[in-house]
């Protein structure tokens, strides 16, 4: 999945919607967060289907900032790079 694409989840159901009385369907929002996605929309369209929409964030550029720290006299120095 490309920077800013789009993930969409169609669950059909039986046809005669009892599992969608029964369903947690939290588990397929929290399974977009954990795969580091942001989600959009969660829909019910006819015949029982919905449809779960997440996108991908864009990348963004972050540069890396060279400090100093000084633990116990000893100067060390450190690079922080955030894109590793």
């Amino acid at each position: 999945l490309g920077s800013n694409g789009t993930l969409s989840v169609h669950v059909v159901s039986d046809g005669n919607g009892a599992a969608q009385d029964i369903t947690d369907w939290g588990v397929i929002m929290t399974s977009f967060i954990l795969a580091g996605l942001k989600t959009e929309s969660e829909e019910t369209v006819g015949g029982g289907e919905r449809v779960f929409t997440a996108r991908k964030a864009a990348l963004t550029t972050a540069s890396s900032a060279q400090t100093r720290l000084n633990i116990g006299g000893n100067k060390i120095k450190v690079t922080l790079n955030l894109d590793d």
